[in-house]
């Protein structure tokens, strides 16, 4: 079983994490990026199990 993954655009950056929130199918995590790059390293360190940011 592998890491799911979901980009959603219509909670921009900086945008409050509470609509997204409510949103969330379950068995899903919000992980905030601001970057590409930062997605990139979130979903490497969760293949790795390392930690990653929280809303």
């Amino acid at each position: 079983m592998g890491t799911r993954v979901s980009v959603d655009a219509r909670h921009p950056v900086g945008a409050p994490h509470g609509p997204a929130r409510a949103e969330l199918p379950k068995g899903l995590r919000l992980i905030p990026v601001k970057t590409l790059d930062g997605a990139v390293a979130a979903l490497k360190a969760l293949e790795h199990g390392g930690e990653v940011p929280a809303c």
